[in-house]
């Protein structure tokens, strides 16, 4: 994991107020450090989120490629986006990708002014994650 990566691990956990994992640790495994990755921060977002948001890819697989991990990969924060409008607003194809794989996420769920990850990417122009997006049959591009 890189320092950048890890920074915006430990950033996500010091921000819920939580134990922070031993930057020595060569693989992180959230349950296994005695903190619950899906606790919220007081905007509500959870680590997930805050590292969608960040382009953390190597933070978002640990996240969500724990089988047992209590990640909820479609949570909201207090202005209704996902980890996946985070992700997609800011243009961060990579984990667009990894959260597209997930059935449990919503492409078509809707933030603050009724806006989806599609209309936030398309917005920003984000030419490559609006053709991903796009490309999955469960998005509605209406």
């Amino acid at each position: 994991m890189d320092a950048d990566a890890l920074t915006t691990y430990r950033h996500g956990f010091k921000r819920q107020g939580q134990a922070q994992p031993d930057s020595s640790l060569g693989t992180l495994q959230p349950p296994s450090l005695g903190v619950d990755p899906s606790a919220c921060d007081n905007e509500s977002q959870t680590v997930l989120a805050v590292t969608a948001g960040s382009s953390h890819l190597n933070v978002a697989q640990l996240l969500c490629g724990d089988p047992d991990s209590r990640i909820d990969s479609d949570s909201r924060d207090q202005d209704h986006w996902t980890p996946l409008m985070r992700a997609a607003s800011r243009g961060h194809l990579e984990v667009v990708q990894l959260l597209l794989a997930d059935p449990h996420v919503d492409p078509n769920a809707r933030g603050h002014a009724q806006c989806t990850a599609l209309m936030f990417s398309a917005s920003e122009g984000h030419l490559e994650v609006v053709q991903l997006l796009l490309a999955d049959p469960r998005v509605d591009p209406n």
